[in-house]
């Protein structure tokens, strides 16, 4: 009797003893595919589907740059404006995709598919823009080689016009301001000064080439004017900065302060047991702003960078204690200087690719940034004006942090 018993123990048992062991191999198979989508050799591949659709985007910028140096000053044809608008749109969208690949909270298996998405959408409007190429360059062969020099020197004279000579506004900056704050005007102008030259040298060649039956190809000097507009561009605009911050820089200063003041009345309630770590923030944020007087006047932009990120710092440790009104005033106080803070390091790193070809997260950043700020300075609501500005002042850090930086 005792050994059928035992039988039917065991018999029952077993169901329940499969369940268990199949649970456990269910459980261990789910731990081990977890851990190879998160393990080394999936970071590794993510890591290589992001440089390739890193480069894939870049080619796109490089596409969209030599289309517009194809079509030149002329009014493009319908197909090549919607190729080309079509493409740009593209690019921003895969811009922020890219972005939130690279900087997201994303497993490596996501990140790796994001980036396949990226890399095959790339791909294709690549292909439509080269077919938009060919058919211009077809359509263009009609214009007359002597109308398109006679265009090509009408538009550097244009460009000379406009630059006049960048080496002044650096004179004039060096004149009143430390070396630093004239660093990107001073590579902006040299690199204008030397595209412009090139330029013009290019034009020259390009006319001999022509009269010697050789045909005419404008692409390069399309391509000096262009780096040479753009590199003013990173002179006027740091220049423009530097004076407009010199302006507003005690301004800032001094709204800082006054909010570091609302933080060590804080920090006097606080609980020096409980609450060491929001104490230090503010000892902190203290040293910092006692150190924002040192050559403010002398490191204008420099200074406003460092008030908008100490001025954050104290608004993260406020945060709970104030009003609704106080965080709205807190907030226009500090937009300006956040926007101005932003647009400082876009340029910075708009002057760091003139010596080198910014990465695709670099270019991403800047895209992050420029739509931020676009965002902010739009936006009715101070405070959430405010947190888009404080988004794009970290999207354009990481744009500046370049190599070595």
């Amino acid at each position: 009797m005792p050994e059928l018993l035992s039988e039917a123990v065991l018999l029952a048992a077993l169901p329940i003893v499969a369940f268990v062991l199949l649970a456990l191999a269910l459980a261990v198979t789910v731990w081990a595919l977890r851990r190879a989508r998160r393990g080394p050799r999936a970071q590794a591949r993510a890591a290589e589907r992001l440089a390739q659709a890193g480069d894939r985007l870049v080619a796109l910028d490089a596409a969209l740059d030599d289309l517009d140096l194809t079509v030149g000053p002329r009014p493009a044809t319908p197909t090549v404006r919607r190729a080309r608008m079509t493409a740009q749109h593209a690019r921003d969208e895969l811009y922020g995709e890219y972005r939130e690949a690279v900087t997201g909270d994303l497993q490596p298996t996501a990140r790796a598919h994001a980036a396949e998405r990226i890399t095959g959408r790339a791909t294709a409007v690549l292909d439509t823009l080269a077919r938009a190429a060919a058919a211009h360059r077809h359509d263009r062969e009609s214009v007359v080689a002597s109308d398109r020099l006679a265009d090509a020197r009408e538009r550097l004279a244009s460009l000379h016009g406009r630059m006049g000579d960048p080496t002044a506004l650096v004179a004039d900056l060096r004149a009143r301001f430390d070396e630093r704050e004239c660093a990107d005007a001073a590579e902006g102008a040299a690199a204008a000064i030397a595209a412009a030259e090139q330029a013009a040298a290019a034009l020259d060649a390009a006319e001999v080439a022509q009269a010697r039956g050789d045909g005419l190809d404008l692409a390069s000097v399309d391509h000096a004017m262009r780096q040479a507009d753009r590199a003013f561009r990173v002179v006027d605009e740091s220049y423009r900065l530097v004076i407009q911050s010199a302006a507003a820089v005690d301004g800032e200063i001094s709204a800082v302060q006054a909010t570091l003041q609302q933080a060590l009345r804080l920090r006097e309630t606080l609980d020096p047991v409980q609450e060491v770590r929001r104490r230090d923030r503010i000892d902190r944020a203290r040293v910092d702003v006692g150190a924002l007087d040192e050559e403010a006047s002398r490191r204008p932009t420099q200074t406003v960078v460092a008030v908008a990120r100490v001025q954050e710092r104290i608004d993260e440790v406020l945060e709970g204690t104030r009003t609704a009104q106080q965080r709205t005033r807190a907030a226009r106080l500090a937009l300006a200087g956040t926007l101005a803070a932003a647009r400082i390091l876009v340029v910075h790193a708009e002057a760091q690719a003139l010596r080198s070809t910014p990465s695709a997260q670099a270019r991403a950043a800047v895209w992050e940034a420029e739509r931020h700020l676009g965002a902010a300075r739009s936006a009715s609501d101070p405070a959430g004006a405010l947190a888009t500005a404080r988004r794009a002042l970290a999207a354009a850090g990481d744009a500046a942090a370049g190599p070595g930086e």
